[in-house]
């Protein structure tokens, strides 16, 4: 009997101990909004776990409890919200959902412990740990989110704010993940969610120690955005924009449509043999679960559909054709379709040039595929399922005129390239005409054309640009009494119901027409209100002819540059192999720049000059608020498979005053960097496409690639990067400057 009793006092002793050891006074510095209450809430730490003692929490928050004594349930109430927990029990139950809690609630001598962190948070707080302070920071939030949805039409996932916060897109290893993180916010009542769909599964995940909501979008396919355009803020919302997808491919009145889900490109097409293929390689479209309405028909037997490339993205569909039947290709681009329609095998031949027209004949209807290409000046001709007759020669040399040299070729299987060497740029037009016999007579004829006049109208600036189809030659004049500046173009004809709303510097617009030297000239008038100087941006002759008009003489605000460090604070951008953060590449090479411009008497101003969150918003507003001249973003470049090289970026709406810029830049980089040439291209990117001047965003090279991402990591070739920044800025600045 007395053994037992010691037994039992021994085991008592060991559950003391066991309990003091598991259970433990939490000393953990809190602040709720900036003050510190820690002396205000008794603490316990149960493993990991923080637990508060449930009146001290209450009367900080200003909550309402009560104890159920029969079921031993704490009941916790603010406003309409209330929440309960039971004894013993790990789960917290909110209206009609219940969360399972990594602690359970405890009574201690007689009062109730609850886990800090999951009650805060269910009434709407935010909390960030600092383990070096070891202090647990109770926050309001500064923003919540209402709704987060998809929208077809656009490829886009809205997410709707009362206040955009910092946020950042989270690099993955899952090309089929995309993460973003939200700093400082909470989900608003009601918060509803539109996404999860046959292609995408929606996620939200509260941070581990950070004042922040995640985010995680998974698909069933790879995910297509760029890295910089993806993300886009709207009024108080973040928008995330995705490459179209592909949506369905069926017979429509006899024809084969591919349906997109946005804006579809013009694909490459070529043919295999044994079997028959018609081959179409679709550049920026992804691959994804699509309606395949395909019932039997004479023109295709089979149809396969895969990702052929992700670098760049490209969408393969091939045709296996039912024998002797043929599609030509028709692009839709207003309704995302790219039609295939019935053809024949056709024909070519009668060929004839002269100075400035092309000539041939075909046994059947065709539409060509036209184009031209630059350096040296061609202009490109491809007619699908097609052959040359015996006599088609493959060389026509022309004497006079825009044409110096005609060439012929079997291009690919089924396709006839026809290639004019030019002696410079032109616009052309096509025509067919079906003679007596039955036969189609194609004419080409190579003559420029007027396109379209745009005015960028900017705090002190208003710029013109004109587009042409081809190289033209043309005079800027300025009159006075009234202030006027003329455009006289040769041998182009300018509709006046083609003219422009006057904006800005400018107050009217007419055209008139005169002969000079025996050449027709066309005089554009743009009458101005009191400006101080212009200045032609293109070069003479050109197919975009661009001339900023200033309203008042530049002092040292006006010429000004911002230059742009992408990503910042809690935003890294692209990460390394190595860990070499993009962030911090971005910002040592603008403020290289800014050193290099400023020895040049240039005023400078960052977006910012330290490791700092800015948003998107946030960047346009200070350019534009500051009328900067000019405006560069800096990046280094990141994709998940493997890429190399430099490239630049601008605004589709703002080509004609960007587009010097980027070229000045662009070219720098790749003559000084000696990376692969990635090119310039067009994309709506916030920062470029927002700003009110001429504004370029320039991808120095890939932190995904290791190669480059050493070299990045490298002082002098940042310092080579900057450099070339510089000089391509300073060339561009020269040339407004009288």
């Amino acid at each position: 009997m007395k053994q037992r009793a010691w037994t039992i006092f021994f085991l008592l002793i060991f559950l003391i101990i066991a309990i003091c050891f598991s259970i433990s006074a939490a000393e953990l510095n809190i602040y709720l909004n900036g003050q510190d209450v820690s002396t205000k809430l008794e603490t316990l730490k149960e493993d990991d776990q923080v637990l508060v003692q449930a009146r001290g929490l209450a009367d900080s928050l200003q909550l309402e409890t009560r104890w159920i004594r029969s079921i031993k349930t704490l009941e916790i109430k603010k406003d309409d919200k209330k929440i309960k927990m039971m004894a013993d029990s790990p789960y917290l139950q909110m209206g009609e959902k219940t969360v399972k809690t990594k602690s359970e609630m405890k009574i201690v001598n007689g009062h109730t412990y609850i886990p800090l962190k999951k009650i805060v948070e269910a009434f709407g707080y935010v909390t960030e740990f600092e383990e070096s302070d070891n202090a647990l920071y109770i926050l309001n939030p500064k923003s919540s989110i209402k709704k987060v949805s998809w929208r077809e039409t656009g490829q886009e996932i809205l997410v709707e704010m009362d206040k955009i916060t910092p946020y950042r897109i989270k690099e993955t290893d899952d090309p089929k993940k995309l993460i973003l993180e939200i700093d400082k916010t909470s989900l608003a009542p009601g918060f509803k969610e539109t996404i999860s769909n046959n292609n995408f599964y929606f996620e939200i995940n509260r941070v581990e120690n950070r004042a922040c909501l995640q985010f995680v979008i998974s698909s069933k396919y790879p995910l297509s955005f760029h890295r910089n355009g993806v993300i886009k803020e709207e009024d108080n919302n973040l928008i995330l924009k995705f490459l179209s997808r592909i949506k369905s491919i069926k017979w429509q009145d006899k024809s084969l449509a591919i349906r997109a889900t946005g804006e579809i490109n013009k694909p490459d097409v070529f043919f295999l043999k044994n079997p028959r293929r018609m081959v179409l390689d679709i550049p920026s479209l992804r691959l994804s679960e699509y309606k395949l309405d395909f019932e039997e028909n004479k023109w295709v037997k089979d149809i396969k559909v895969s990702q052929f490339k992700n670098d760049p993205l490209i969408l393969r569909v091939v045709l296996e054709l039912k024998e002797g039947k043929y599609l030509n290709p028709v692009q839709n681009g207003k309704d995302n379709i790219l039609l295939l329609k019935p053809g024949r095998k056709t024909r070519i031949g009668n060929l004839s040039v002269s100075e400035n027209e092309i000539n041939f004949s075909s046994e059947h209807s065709v539409k060509p595929e036209l184009f031209t290409l630059n350096n040296p000046d061609r202009l490109v001709i491809d007619i699908y399922n097609a052959y040359r007759e015996e006599d088609f020669p493959e060389n026509v040399e022309v004497e006079n005129g825009l044409i110096k040299k005609i060439r012929s070729s079997r291009f690919k299987e089924g396709t006839v390239r026809l290639v004019a060497d030019l002696k410079e740029a032109t616009g052309y037009d096509w025509k067919q005409v079906k003679n007596t016999t039955g036969e189609y007579r194609h004419k080409i004829i190579l003559e420029n054309k007027f396109e379209n006049i745009s005015l960028i109208n900017q705090a002190n600036y208003t710029n013109i640009n004109i587009g042409l189809s081809g190289k033209v030659n043309y005079k800027v004049k300025k009159f006075s009494y009234p202030d006027r500046i003329v455009v006289d173009l040769e041998g182009i004809d300018v509709s006046p119901q083609s003219l422009p709303e006057p904006r800005g510097i400018i107050k009217d617009i007419r055209t008139n027409n005169y002969s000079e030297e025996g050449l027709d000239i066309i005089r554009i008038v743009f009458e101005l209100n009191k400006f101080e100087s212009y200045d032609v941006i293109s070069d003479n002759p050109d197919d975009s002819i661009n001339i900023a008009l200033a309203r008042e003489k530049l002092d040292e605000r006006e010429n000004l540059i911002i230059l742009d460090a992408g990503h910042g604070g809690f935003d890294p951008g692209a990460i390394g192999t190595s860990g070499l953060e993009e962030k911090v590449v971005n910002l040592d090479i603008a403020l290289r720049v800014k050193k290099l411009l400023k020895k040049s008497d240039y005023n400078v101003l960052l977006t910012r000059e330290k490791d700092n969150f800015i948003s998107l918003k946030g960047r346009v507003r200070l350019a534009n608020q500051k009328n900067a001249r000019v405006f560069v973003s800096i990046h280094s470049n990141s994709s998940r498979g493997f890429s190399e090289g430099t490239e630049a970026f601008l605004a589709p709406a703002k080509t004609g005053d960007s587009l010097p810029l980027a070229e000045s830049i662009h070219n720098k980089l790749v003559d000084e960097l000696k990376l692969k040439d990635r090119g310039i291209k067009k994309e709506n990117f916030y920062v470029i496409k927002y700003t009110e001047m001429p504004a370029v965003l320039v991808e120095v090279a890939f932190l995904s690639n290791p190669h480059e991402e050493s070299l990045l990591e490298n002082d002098l070739f940042r310092e080579r990067a900057a450099s070339a920044i510089e000089e391509g800025i300073l060339n561009y600045m020269q040339k407004f400057e009288k």
